[in-house]
């Protein structure tokens, strides 16, 4: 990345190594984590099927990422998120006791609902680190003209759809060779 000039917005799958050296190597480019990842993290915890109410929150509130177009969208999105965490901040903090015969040395009790803790916490931290909303933000650093500033997307599916699923098919296609010939394979 030495020899690439500092983009102005970095949309990422939320890899903590592409996060570390984009920090690294551009400290005041902005980080956009992949909605459609979040989602799916959310999903992920929850299922597809929850069946709490706070799982449901959370599986319905996740979606509605993709259809934030500004900042007061952003905002009343934010204000469901604390909402959430506030209406069921009991349910999301509640403690089982362990046995301590099968978890010895460790603490002696566990999250009741540790994946829809997870879900919310995922969504929590995301926008903690501000990596939710910097595609609706125009860069400071862009220079003012009459041209309208540049749209950014929020998400990396058009690479993960389009650019790398050809790479990828080339790749599992030509699974059994080493990887330095699928290396040479994909760049053929």
């Amino acid at each position: 990345m030495t020899g690439i000039a500092a983009p102005l917005l970095i949309t990422t799958d939320g890899g903590q190594g592409a996060q570390s050296a984009i920090k690294t190597r551009w400290p005041a480019t902005p980080i956009q984590r992949c909605l459609a990842y979040v989602q799916r993290v959310v999903r992920r915890h929850t299922t597809s099927r929850p069946r709490t109410p706070a799982g449901k929150t959370l599986y319905r509130l996740a979606p509605k990422l993709t259809a934030i177009r500004d900042l007061d969208q952003a905002a009343a999105w934010i204000t469901r998120l604390h909402d959430v965490g506030t209406v069921y901040a009991d349910y999301l903090n509640e403690k089982t006791a362990a046995d301590p015969r099968t978890t010895p040395g460790r603490r002696n009790w566990t999250w009741t609902h540790a994946r829809v803790r997870k879900a919310y916490n995922s969504l929590l931290t995301v926008y903690r680190r501000r990596h939710l909303f910097n595609y609706l933000e125009v860069p400071a650093r862009l220079p003012a003209s009459d041209t309208p500033p540049p749209v950014f997307k929020p998400t990396t599916n058009m690479l993960e759809g389009g650019i790398n699923a050809m790479i990828k098919n080339l790749a599992r296609a030509h699974r059994g060779l080493t990887g330095e010939h699928q290396r040479t394979v994909i760049d053929w």
